[in-house]
């Protein structure tokens, strides 16, 4: 029987994969060749807004039920970044799941996830612990981990404690 449904892997990797995101062209330092800030520079925030599409592969360790196997899924999700105060908030969506939003800190081309943010659905919860997004033109790698915790129903709709650790690697590229 597989516990562990379709269902419930469209919900977890909706979650997931927000840390996953994009980037647009170029990021910068903000500074000319003297080391001065340039006045006309973007902030290098502005370099990771847009729309993306993203390929993101998931590995969950499982802590509880016991001896679950670990599961690893490669699956595709778009994303959008908006521009915060200084930083970035990433948009995530896999097709038919549900949208969880995360906020980065940006320094230069590297946005760090803002750690213990968590996203909540159908009584699982995904929070991320640590992880970081780097710009490289128009491409955006990511490495996340965080931890899976909540009450989930098998496919025959029976609830059961989850638990497990994650780890997402993504590569996202500007639409």
């Amino acid at each position: 029987m597989q516990i562990w449904g379709e269902r419930a892997l469209t919900v977890l990797w909706a979650v997931v994969c927000v840390g996953s995101g994009g980037v647009s062209s170029g990021c910068g330092s903000n500074s000319n060749d003297s080391g001065q800030a340039s006045p006309d520079a973007a902030p290098p925030a502005l370099a990771f807004v847009g729309d993306y599409s993203c390929s993101n592969t998931g590995m969950l360790t499982f802590t509880a039920p016991s001896g679950m196997a670990p599961l690893s899924e490669a699956v595709s999700t778009s994303a959008t970044i908006a521009e915060t105060d200084g930083g970035i908030t990433m948009t995530s969506l896999r097709e038919g799941g549900i949208p969880c939003v995360l906020n980065y800190a940006v320094t230069g081309s590297t946005a760090a996830i803002v750690s213990s943010q968590s996203c909540m659905t159908d009584g699982v919860s995904v929070t991320y612990t640590n992880g970081a997004a780097t710009l490289n033109g128009t491409t955006l790698t990511a490495n996340l981990q965080g931890t899976v915790a909540g009450m989930h129903d098998t496919d025959a709709g029976v609830p059961f404690a989850v638990g497990a650790t994650l780890t997402l690697v993504a590569s996202c590229t500007k639409d």
